[in-house]
């Protein structure tokens, strides 16, 4: 077994309740934890059957919405990105789909909105995949700057 694989495999032992508490606790601690599962999860999710996604979505989707903290949604929600994309599971898509929709919060729509940018080769597949999407405004010019870019790189050839 791979270190990432292993990493995944540690990460998805803990137990529900305390993916709540994770998301709810200390920011800096859930941060912690989170950055040693991204990593791991962007290095070897593509090992893992599809169901796995809709895993990461699943617990992901616990420890966003306890999180009283921006950046731990936001690492949660970049989990579920890369899961979702990379497995390319519809119901995974469609929880990250949910979440993005049931954003209220501007600081958080923003946070994601970066994150978004800074992941766009899973996040153009992922906002692109639907029209109908009712997204924050910064979720939204995210989505238009993905749709344009491959016009862009036609354009620059």
């Amino acid at each position: 077994m791979t270190r990432s694989a292993s990493a995944l495999e540690l990460f998805d032992e803990i137990h529900v309740n305390q993916l709540k508490h994770l998301g709810a606790g200390n920011p800096q601690a859930a941060l912690a934890v989170l950055a040693r599962y991204t990593d791991p999860l962007r290095a070897s999710v593509k090992d893992r059957g599809f169901e796995y996604a809709e895993k990461v979505a699943q617990r992901m989707s616990i420890i966003a919405k306890s999180a009283a903290d921006v950046d731990v949604s936001t690492e949660a929600m970049r989990c579920v990105l890369i899961a979702a994309v990379v497995l390319w599971r519809f119901r995974a898509l469609d929880a990250f789909d949910a979440m993005l929709e049931n954003i209220s919060d501007v600081r958080l729509a923003e946070h994601v909105a970066a994150m978004l940018l800074d992941e766009r080769e899973f996040a153009g597949p992922a906002l692109l995949r639907h029209a109908n999407l009712t997204l924050p405004p910064a979720l939204r010019a995210v989505r238009v700057m993905l749709e344009k870019e491959p016009e862009q790189r036609k354009r620059d050839t």
